[in-house]
């Protein structure tokens, strides 16, 4: 989680910018923890008011929530939110979740974009938007920059050979690449070239040249000049929903491989214990054999349950389907179900399968 404290430079121009956002330009909008808004409207934003807000990435599908949320990062009064197109593959969209008595004031980007040209409120604007940026960077590192960084000043040109990676020498520059392709985080799905636009780089995102490359590097109030419908934040956007996107599916892919390892494990210990068990059923002191009690194609399980019913002098009923259940207890369950017997947990203390009473 990162946090930014609100801005202190020039405070009371800043609290009269949101007085005239509040009653002249925007409107109010409670978002509290029980009124979350989606932020998925890029005609929109959004400034803090009053109270905080957590911002979250989640996916949704056909306006339903299709997964769990994921926390991002937290904005703080007198900040500012973007609306973001959602991430077209995977559907991610971000949601903002605010403390209670948090108020946000609505406004059109297109009137925020016009107010920047005051030049009373450029500055601190300026730092909203920055502040924006380095927030949204900081959660979409997808890898380890390299140590070898060439550190970018702002307001200048530099060239780069192929395979030299860059970063903002200060919290953030605005970078235009004259000729040549970049990687951000050395992606190639997160391409980046296009010499139209400049494009924000903080000091928590980085690029990588894979030819030669001529760059020239803005500061934010000389960027709102450039850029005046701000495209350069909006591809921004999109390669950060973009990182999001492929970070969340890295996660899910690393937790599934975790969860498919712990039950190889829970399956193994579960065969050793049904070994066991098979070892210490005996029949006047002779240990039953299986191909008295089940067929060829029988697992553990089923085998394990049949001479217990042997033992016990009771029918076993497999359902049909039970190779179609995954959990092992949901396998015992469904058996016992079948058989018409109940089933209990009992604790077996170590060493319990070499007595002949457990």
């Amino acid at each position: 989680m990162t946090d930014l404290e609100p801005t202190t430079e020039s405070t009371s121009p800043l609290e009269l910018f949101l007085l005239q956002l509040r009653y002249r330009e925007g409107r109010s909008i409670v978002v509290e923890g029980n009124k979350p808004l989606l932020l998925d409207d890029p005609n929109l934003v959004w400034v803090v008011y009053s109270g905080q807000v957590d911002v979250f990435s989640i996916p949704v599908r056909d306006t339903q929530v299709a997964g769990a949320r994921k926390h991002l990062f937290r904005v703080l009064g007198g900040h500012l939110l973007f609306g973001i197109q959602p991430d077209q593959d995977s559907g991610l969209n971000l949601l903002a979740s605010g403390t209670p008595g948090t108020n946000l004031i609505q406004i059109e980007r297109t009137r925020f974009q016009e107010m920047v040209a005051d030049p009373e409120s450029r500055e601190f604007m300026a730092r909203m938007v920055a502040d924006w940026v380095l927030l949204l960077s900081s959660c979409a590192t997808l890898s380890v920059p390299p140590k070898d960084l060439t550190l970018l000043a702002k307001n200048s040109q530099v060239g780069l050979d192929d395979s030299v990676s860059i970063v903002a020498r200060q919290d953030l520059v605005w970078v235009r690449s004259e000729s040549g392709m970049l990687h951000f985080m050395d992606r190639p799905e997160l391409e980046w070239g296009d010499a139209k636009v400049y494009l924000p780089l903080s000091r928590f995102m980085w690029a990588r040249a894979f030819e030669p490359v001529l760059l020239s590097t803005l500061d934010t109030q000389n960027y709102f000049q450039t850029d005046p419908t701000w495209q350069g934040i909006s591809e921004f956007h999109r390669l950060v929903m973009t990182a999001l996107s492929w970070q969340n599916q890295q996660e899910l892919t690393t937790e599934r491989t975790r969860f498919e390892k712990l039950a190889r494990v829970e399956q193994k210990e579960i065969e050793g214990a049904l070994a066991n068990l098979k070892s210490s059923l005996t029949d006047d002191g002779i240990a039953v054999g299986l191909s008295a009690v089940v067929g060829d194609n029988h697992n553990s399980l089923v085998a394990t349950c049949r001479l217990v019913a042997t033992h016990l002098g009771v029918e076993i009923n497999v359902p049909h389907d039970l190779g179609h259940v995954e959990s092992v207890h949901a396998q015992l369950n469904r058996i016992a179900k079948a058989s018409g017997l109940r089933i209990r947990a009992v604790r077996l203390n170590g060493g319990w399968y070499q007595h002949s009473l457990g």
